[in-house]
């Protein structure tokens, strides 16, 4: 997998916000929110409506 850095993640660094990046190998070319949430053994179903992208990010707090 690409260790290629998003536009979203230079954001963050931009920012000096901490987090933590989740990757995983996609089942069945499905790369959908929810897919991806299951696949990881997380929640599809967020609080306030959200779903997570492939790509999610966990703040911490220095």
């Amino acid at each position: 997998m690409s260790k290629t850095k998003t536009n979203a993640i230079r954001m963050l660094d931009t920012k000096k916000i901490f987090y933590k990046v989740y990757t995983y190998e996609p089942r069945g070319g499905k790369i959908d929110g929810v897919s991806v949430a299951e696949n990881l053994g997380k929640d599809p179903h967020l609080p306030g409506g959200l779903t997570p992208s492939p790509l999610m990010c966990e703040k911490f707090s220095p």
